[in-house]
């Protein structure tokens, strides 16, 4: 089994278009495909604000404090190209 995904030319599905013409592919590629499905994405942003809220929430949730608030490891530096660099 292939699953495939293509996105809309201009990343907007144009319902006045066909699908072939959305996403600029040939007849002959789409027929070899024996399920086509269109999802899109109705423009809200009330509720994209909603979802991107609950998904930042859920992963600052999943996110353990100490992780945030650890140090990052010092990591040397690639001085090598540095002409004040003298061994």
């Amino acid at each position: 089994a292939v699953i495939a995904a293509a996105n809309p030319i201009g990343g907007r599905y144009d319902s006045s278009l066909t699908l072939a013409e959305n996403v600029e592919l040939t007849d002959p590629i789409l027929q070899r495909f024996d399920i086509l499905c269109v999802l899109q994405d109705r423009v809200d942003p009330v509720e994209d604000e909603r979802l991107a809220k609950f998904v930042t929430g859920s992963h600052m949730r999943s996110t353990p404090t100490n992780e945030l608030s650890r140090p990052k490891e010092d990591v040397p530096l690639d001085n090598t190209n540095d002409p004040t660099n003298t061994p």
